[in-house]
């Protein structure tokens, strides 16, 4: 497995989809350590030292501390928002429920779309402030709206329910980061710093360009660690550092739906069913790279993969079919060209194939048919005001997805 994973990102790299470092551990044990592509523009190699932003990945950590605290019953997963912090200000607090919170079922947004969001926000009141002058999207618990805003509200939580009264950034070093025996750094996106990788994209068009403005470090994400260090936290939750078997199983239950991603949504993991197996997963996204951490079964071993990059979204969309080579799934072939680009060129030249079509084309270009990179590749022909061809792509994808709500939007959204 670990020879034909290798195999996979290799091929990866040589066509633009996958840069930065990889470790697969068989029942905590690595069977597979190594590094691809850039990490600046003058072509230095990526090691496997490197630390990498881990995006969102990072809201694994925020549950770890919450979920301790339910298991010490400090708190509950059905605790309001107003339970610990009764006079917030919050909208909805009197009924939004930490589960709702972890599950992106709340109804709360994302504060990077918020008018007044700047790179100058830094403190918890500064992110609170954001949530207060939001609105809730739906009524808790009755829709799902990918939420960086609710990791933040629970941040307030922990602050709130702690015995130390430590602050959120304390909470986190001592209680995660130093009892797992990881390093972490927190650079933050309007700074420069030696130690971090620069920001890859790969366009539509096809060409690779360099891009920075990835999140600052908090409780949704935006740490820099390495592979090394994922996977001690890991082990950790495997070990019950932060809660036991019981809370874990509650944490992969299926909650709610992420229909851009085709996953199941539990408290925070991302849960995938593909060629008979489960992805338990957490993916990571920022604009100059990206991350994903796997939890899955084969054979009679439990295997863990971590996927560090500076290259934006890589990880995310390359590790289901990296991992479909590597586990010699019926069909599964090397990765070729990104989908993405395949769509967007198909689609700019009138190329597209029928939907009965789609299959025999997606082998013929060596391309995976998921809803993200045609979502992708559509929008950005939206943005470059190319509405036919736009209009097109989505309609193949409605074909192919037809309950795909973003795809729906889009479409509606294009002008006559």
């Amino acid at each position: 497995m670990a020879v034909r994973l290798e195999e996979a990102l290799s091929a990866a790299a040589e066509h633009d989809r996958f840069y930065g470092a990889v470790l697969l551990a068989r029942d905590g044990e690595v069977v597979l350590r190594k590094a691809y592509g850039p990490i600046d523009e003058a072509g230095t190699r990526a090691t496997t030292g490197q630390p990498y932003n881990v995006g969102s990945v990072g809201k694994l950590f925020t549950m770890a501390l919450v979920l301790e605290r339910v298991e010490d019953g400090t708190l509950s997963l059905d605790d309001t928002i107003a339970r610990h912090l009764p006079n917030s200000g919050l909208p909805g607090a009197q009924d939004i429920t930490i589960r709702q919170l972890l599950s992106h079922s709340s109804g709360y947004g994302d504060y990077f779309s918020h008018p007044d969001y700047t790179l100058e926000q830094r403190t918890l009141d500064d992110f609170l402030d954001l949530v207060r002058t939001s609105k809730v999207e739906f009524a808790p618990g009755k829709g799902f709206a990918y939420s960086n805003s609710a990791f933040w509200v629970l941040a307030a939580i922990l602050e709130a329910t702690d015995a130390q009264d430590r602050d959120w950034q304390t909470i986190f070093a001592e209680d995660v980061f130093d009892r797992a025996g990881m390093e972490v750094r927190e650079f933050q996106p309007d700074m420069e710093y030696a130690a971090r990788p620069k920001g890859f994209a790969l366009r539509p068009d096809g060409t690779v360009e360099t891009t920075f403005d990835d999140p600052r470090p908090g409780p949704d994400g935006g740490w820099y660690t390495g592979v090394d260090d994922m996977l001690a936290f890991d082990r950790g939750l495997g070990h019950g550092f932060w809660f036991g078997t019981a809370l874990r199983e509650e944490s992969e239950r299926p909650l709610t739906y992420f229909p851009s991603l085709g996953a199941d949504v539990g408290l925070v993991w991302e849960i995938y069913d593909e060629n008979g197996r489960t992805y338990v997963t957490k993916g990571g996204t920022t604009t100059g790279g990206g991350a994903e951490l796997v939890n899955f079964r084969h054979g009679k071993a439990n295997y863990t993969l971590v996927m560090l990059s500076n290259l934006e979204n890589a990880p995310l969309n390359i590790f289901r079919d990296v991992l479909a080579y590597a586990l010699g799934d019926e069909g599964a072939s090397l990765p070729g060209p990104a989908p993405l680009v395949a769509f967007y060129r198909a689609a700019t030249q009138s190329r597209l194939p029928g939907a009965s079509e789609l299959k025999a084309w997606a082998e013929r270009h060596g391309v995976t048919v998921r809803p993200m990179p045609m979502l992708m590749a559509a929008n950005a022909l939206r943005k470059k005001e190319n509405y036919d061809a736009a209009r097109s792509l989505l309609d193949l994808t409605l074909t192919e997805y037809p309950d795909n709500a973003v795809a729906k939007q889009l479409l509606a959204a294009l002008p006559e």
